[in-house]
């Protein structure tokens, strides 16, 4: 307790925790309440010193100084209470901003003709947003720059129209509001298809980002326990989810049948690592650099890992050929564009022991791919890297519990915990089903991915999946 409050009087821990909230006040408090020491709340990453994070320092620091006896004596607890009262006032001086720029977009995409793509879903949609973008790409214009690792790049001021590609999507895993805002602001008006990522953190969110875009056409990627914390279960994140169906005619629907709750949803088109609706994949064959099949005629190559990815780049083929009227040597080689997207199955060699990267996963879906990924593997030693899932609301022991299950299961022979709230459980899960290989418990995350090197030696494969913020325990 004494070591919480001397340490209280660090504003800069306080802004990196609201940065890493996402400026929660809700998610601030918790942290706040539950921290032992705030010099050591910066673990994971480092403060971003961004305009907002400036203004709200340069406002807390004023608003301190003017009550300096009083900051002196409570600045543990009122200092952070000044920088969520001063983020308030920040939130609300900034809201006819964040009007005027929704109206604006929402203006300047109903006058544009280009088809309108949503993707929704609580997992996949940066995959699937990337992967359709590339496919859709014509020939006939240079396709968009893209980043090393696959990830759409914002073009240049001084981009050429003639050499942009007439597809735009969202910029990274940009969904919300004012990130969809400010990319619709930069579209030259030419473009043939627009693609955009939804998020949905609250109910209304969905609805009140396809009131702005007006879309044409959903793809739904999955459904899963995400966000549960503001959703509260299942059902509440499908029916958040199915706001898009308010705008959407249900002829224009695409739906992810791998999903078991999506298959059950009307629409259009069924996708899944059995091609769409009646046209089948054939010849499929999956290793480490990623998989190959037959669908509608092309042989395709696909440097995407596992079985669940099978589907999104057979639906992108499929909706390029039949809806966009695109020749097959167009969708060929835009297939060759695909790149694999940096920390959702990316992998690297680290020496003899391969390296996949999926931390930016935080579902029970995808931990459920990246195992049967592992399990077909052909590696004698498999080490399985995970700090567990967040905001898994009231299901949060039970998840876990079945991580761990699952864990044992896959034939992976060393598992790596990070120390948190929810290592117990799947602990818990491991002992049920009798794992009888190594589980090594982590203290220090950072430290563990700097020196990755350290564990990989020799003939292994390592699956690295999900990370947890400094805002979480």
């Amino acid at each position: 307790m004494l070591r919480k409050w001397i340490s209280g009087y660090n504003l800069v821990a306080y802004l990196y925790m609201l940065q890493q909230v996402e400026y929660s006040t809700r998610g601030f408090v918790r942290w706040w309440g539950r921290a032992k020491d705030f010099g050591k709340v910066e673990r994971r990453q480092k403060l971003k010193w961004t305009g907002k994070i400036r203004i709200l320092a340069v406002f807390t620091i004023i608003v301190a100084v003017g009550v300096a006896p009083l900051t002196l004596a409570f600045g543990p607890i009122l200092l952070p209470a000044i920088l969520l009262l001063v983020n308030a006032g920040f939130n609300l001086a900034q809201k006819p901003v964040e009007i005027h720029m929704t109206r604006r977009a929402a203006r300047i995409l109903m006058r544009h003709d280009a088809k309108k793509i949503v993707v929704l879903g609580s997992y996949g949609k940066t995959t699937a947003k990337e992967v359709l973008a590339t496919v859709f790409c014509r020939l006939h214009s240079r396709p968009e720059k893209r980043s090393s690792q696959g990830a759409t790049k914002e073009p240049s001021a001084s981009a050429d129209a003639d050499v942009v590609c007439d597809v735009k999507a969202t910029y990274g895993n940009e969904n919300t509001l004012l990130g969809i805002a400010r990319f619709a602001r930069k579209l030259k008006g030419n473009e043939k298809v627009l693609i955009f990522e939804l998020g949905e953190f609250r109910f209304g969110d969905v609805r009140k980002l396809c009131k702005m875009i007006r879309p044409d056409y959903a793809v739904y990627t999955g459904v899963s326990g995400a966000h549960l914390d503001t959703l509260g279960d299942l059902d509440g994140v499908v029916r958040t989810l199915n706001e898009a169906r308010e705008f959407v005619l249900r002829t224009h629907i695409a739906v992810n049948a791998d999903n078991k709750i999506l298959r059950q949803q009307p629409a259009e088109w069924y996708f899944s690592e059995h091609g769409v609706n009646s046209s089948k994949i054939t010849g499929l064959q999956l290793s480490y650099d990623g998989s190959r099949f037959s669908f509608l005629g092309l042989r395709i190559k696909s440097p995407l890992l596992g079985r669940h990815n099978i589907a999104i780049v057979a639906f992108a083929v499929f909706f390029a050929s039949r809806v966009l009227n695109m020749k097959p040597a167009e969708i060929t080689k835009n297939l060759e564009g695909l790149e694999q997207f940096p920390h959702r199955m990316a992998t690297r060699w680290v020496g003899e022991s391969l390296v996949i990267d999926d931390t930016y996963n935080g579902n029970l879906e995808g931990v459920r791919a990246g195992l049967e990924l592992m399990e077909n593997l052909p590696f004698k030693n498999k080490v399985y890297v995970t700090p567990g899932l967040v905001e898994q609301g009231k299901d949060n022991a039970k998840t876990h519990e079945r991580i761990g299950e699952m864990i044992a299961r896959s034939g992976v022979t060393k598992v790596y915990f990070m120390q948190n709230s929810v290592e117990r459980y799947m602990r818990k899960g491991l002992k049920k089903v009798g794992f009888k290989g190594e589980v090594i418990t982590v203290q220090n995350p950072l430290d563990f991915y700097e020196n990755l090197a350290a564990i990989a030696v020799g003939d292994q494969v390592i699956l690295l999946q999900n990370d947890w913020g400094d805002g979480y325990a």
